[in-house]
């Protein structure tokens, strides 16, 4: 067995001979010789990205998506859950179609708001999209 030195750079991300990334740092490799001798061939082994694992590309991918698509939508849909299950009557609320209203009652899943004066609705409990800004909040912007 011969040992050459191949850039790093080359191991892990297969950069093109001559750029500058290639030349920065130097690991070691080793290549066979088949055919035993003269006339032979020789293969030189470069792994590609991070050794070349399919696998681990994979789970590096899954990783990606838990964190940014997965776990920020779980943690907005228990906050959601909370708000649904804490509702009481007097509390100020926006439906997703944008009626403000407040709850006058709530049954396993319906809310009743009222918006008016004697207008009261009912609507699905999944309807409530959030607490209402408060008007203390309004009169000190």
């Amino acid at each position: 067995m011969q040992e050459i030195q191949l850039p790093l750079a080359t191991l892990l991300f297969q950069v093109p001979e001559g750029s500058s990334l290639a030349k920065e740092t130097t690991t070691t490799t080793t290549t066979t010789t088949e055919g035993g001798g003269e006339g032979g061939s020789t293969k030189t082994e470069t792994p590609g990205f991070l050794g070349g694992n399919p696998l681990f590309m994979l789970v590096l991918m899954g990783a990606f998506f838990w964190f940014v698509l997965i776990g920020p939508e779980r943690k907005r849909r228990k906050k959601q859950e909370a708000l649904l299950s804490g509702l009481k009557k007097g509390d100020e609320v926006v439906t997703s179609a944008g009626l403000y209203g407040k709850v006058v009652q709530v049954q396993d899943q319906i809310v009743t708001l009222q918006v008016a004066e004697g207008v009261r609705m009912r609507f699905s409990l999944q309807a409530v999209q959030g607490l209402a800004p408060s008007s203390e909040s309004d009169a000190k912007a």
